[in-house]
């Protein structure tokens, strides 16, 4: 064989093993998005992209290190970082930690629907975990103009990574960014099917198209359904200036479970939200990532009246300190770790 061939067939096989592909999937071999791969620090080291792929070998972490595959659909997996290099594929099996309880309190056409669940969200800047919370939140929405109209906290607990808040701060000067001292909840207006369904058309391969290209996918299990909407990455970026603070959003995805063949608001089981920006100002910039999961535990179906004297009842209801018995398979496993460790509990009314 000639000498030109060999060295094309050895820069053929070095190109593939530099950007070989891993790709996740379901027991029914579909692609699954917005998989998160976790250092046991709580950093970000890939996630996938509506293939269900994404690359490690371009990723400098220790090899015999141990990291979590997490997604809010799907039961979390720990691996060592140099077998999870060596495979092409990771199927997941999906997690069933929520049993959707629906119950009616009016015998008339229901006009509002409570969704009562568990929320968690997760935050980290320049690939630091600075803070966690989780408790318990109900939305309210008004099935008659299809519209989320409030929603309540009823309990919830709040941890910070004080000492990498304070070396952040420090670092950054106070003056240049406002260190978040708790995380809200997954904003309800950006639920897909409230607020923007009616502005995306599905092809019979169950892609979701925007105006010009494939935003999204949607899959079918027999009675449940999920779906998956990638606002922005890598490829499609999006860049916002207001107050002197620019902002390079580098992913936005959001992803839906359904109890039911094809998604619909009263069947919704659980959503996530991934962001991940650049933001700038005054020169000093941050990477700063945003993960937000809800799982749906109650189902609640009110008449007008109903509603307005439920709303009567827990307006007065006081926020408590969440501490436990959710069930906890939900929180990945690194950061349960991190809760009593690199994350200390605070007042929620800080």
């Amino acid at each position: 064989m000639k000498k030109q061939n060999i060295l094309s067939l050895i820069l053929f096989a070095f190109f593939i093993s530099a950007n070989a592909q891993l790709q996740f999937l379901d027991n029914n071999n579909s692609p699954i998005s917005n998989v998160k791969i976790f250092s046991k620090e709580g950093r970000i080291l890939a996630i996938s992209n509506l293939k269900g792929e994404t690359t490690t070998s371009k990723i400098d972490f220790p090899k015999n290190d141990s990291i979590e595959i997490y997604h809010s659909n799907y039961i979390s997996k720990k691996m060592i970082w140099d077998d999870l290099k060596n495979k092409s594929k990771i199927y997941l099996n999906p997690d069933s930690v929520t049993k959707l309880e629906e119950i009616v309190l009016t015998a008339k056409k229901p006009e509002y629907l409570i969704l009562k669940g568990y929320f968690i969200s997760y935050q980290i800047i320049d690939d630091v975990a600075l803070s966690f919370s989780d408790g318990i939140i109900e939305y309210y929405i008004n099935l008659n103009k299809n519209k989320l109209v409030d929603s309540r906290i009823i309990e919830s607990r709040i941890f910070k990574n004080n000492d990498s808040i304070k070396a952040f701060s420090k670092r950054k000067g106070n003056s240049t960014f406002n260190i978040l001292s708790t995380i809200p909840p997954f904003s309800f207006y950006e639920e897909v099917l409230l607020n923007e369904w009616d502005n995306y058309e599905t092809d019979s391969g169950g892609n979701i198209k925007g105006k010009n290209n494939i935003i999204g996918r949607i899959t079918n299990n027999g009675n449940i359904s999920e779906f998956t909407i990638e606002y922005n990455s890598l490829q499609n970026t999006k860049k916002t200036s207001i107050f002197g603070i620019t902002s390079i959003i580098k992913n936005k995805t959001i992803s839906e479970k359904f109890n039911s063949a094809s998604p619909t608001i009263e069947k919704i089981s659980s959503l996530g939200k991934y962001y991940n920006s650049d933001i700038t100002k005054k020169g000093v910039s941050i990477n700063y990532e945003l993960i937000q999961d809800f799982y749906i535990t109650e189902n609640n179906y009110l008449s007008n009246e109903k509603f307005k004297d439920y709303r009567k009842k827990v307006k007065n209801e006081s926020i408590n300190i969440y501490i436990g018995n959710t069930e906890t398979s939900v929180i990945p496993k690194f950061i349960e770790s991190m809760l009593y460790k690199n994350l200390e509990l605070i007042s929620n009314k800080e």
